[in-house]
């Protein structure tokens, strides 16, 4: 099971650095980083985190597709994976509806279609093709990237059956969130439409990213119960029938470092490549991020 390091762009830029650096130092496999909408721009902040660092992957987790026009989306996540020496994943999907809501002033309408032509798109402008199309989506007329972009995988944050039917079809990865029982139904929902297109579900990497905490005391209950409770305001209100009050954290990774050792081995068995750690890590973030680290991540 790889470990990744999670951060959103609500953590201040200097932190996020600090964090990155080590996180590079301790063999992270990739540091996520998640969009606070009303924060600072993802994708300047992520352009920073690549500067100051070397080896270690980055990758959005997620960007909205429905902020921003699709050609800012295509240089954004080129520009980066060319800055950054090819370390880059553009994560994407929809995003968080409350948020979306205050935004655009509705929620997102026509989701799977519109996430489906965006990332049909999105491979063509990456990969040097001239695009021409006009639809409900987009507008384009004889649009091309004005340079060359290194290889460079999407994968799409997603909840619903709909939505992990579509991933199974197209994505290059999925950036999972939940209880571990819709877990365990999400990534064979995926699986299934994966082989129903033809694809080898082996080769879709899946990435469990729950808020994390780890601490020896029964304190974890606590900061975990206080992290999750923020993380469903951001959802719509059917993800609050996931959980009752006193199964809340089955959202959050917590325990000791036995307890979570004992977790990941069980998330790798339904099927996960990848864990991110954070926020909020514990009580000691740098801590959690070096006892975690150094480790075989193959």
């Amino acid at each position: 099971m790889k470990l990744s390091i999670g951060i959103t762009t609500a953590l201040h830029l200097d932190d996020a650095i600090n964090i990155a650096r080590l996180s590079e130092e301790n063999n992270y496999y990739r540091i996520w980083v998640g969009e606070e909408l009303q924060g600072p721009d993802i994708f300047t902040y992520i352009s920073i985190l690549a500067s100051n660092t070397t080896n270690i992957g980055l990758g959005t987790g997620i960007t909205s597709l429905w902020v921003r026009n699709l050609a800012v989306i295509a240089n954004s996540i080129s520009g980066i994976q060319i800055n950054s020496g090819g370390r880059f994943t553009a994560g994407l999907g929809v995003g968080g509806i409350p948020e979306l809501q205050k935004i655009l002033g509705e929620k997102p309408k026509e989701t799977i279609a519109r996430v489906r032509e965006n990332i049909f798109l999105l491979r063509k402008i990456i990969t040097g093709e001239k695009i021409t199309i006009q639809s409900d989506f987009n507008d384009f007329q004889r649009y091309k990237l004005a340079y060359k972009v290194p290889s460079l995988k999407i994968y799409l944050g997603v909840r619903g059956k709909k939505m992990l039917k579509l991933a199974g079809e197209i994505a290059d990865g999925v950036i999972f969130s939940g209880p571990l029982k819709s877990l365990i139904n999400d990534v064979r929902i995926l699986e299934k439409s994966a082989k129903k297109n033809g694809r080898n579900p082996n080769e879709i990497c899946k990435v469990l990213w729950n808020p994390f905490v780890l601490s020896e005391k029964n304190e974890a209950i606590n900061l975990a119960r206080d992290v999750v409770s923020v993380m469903l305001g951001s959802m719509p209100k059917r993800s609050n029938e996931w959980v009752v009050e006193k199964e809340i954290v089955d959202l959050c990774i917590y325990g000791n470092k036995k307890e979570i050792m004992r977790k990941i081995s069980d998330l790798e068995s339904i099927g996960f490549n990848e864990l991110v750690l954070g926020p909020p890590y514990g009580k000691n973030p740098s801590k959690v991020i070096e006892s975690f680290g150094r480790r075989n991540q193959d």
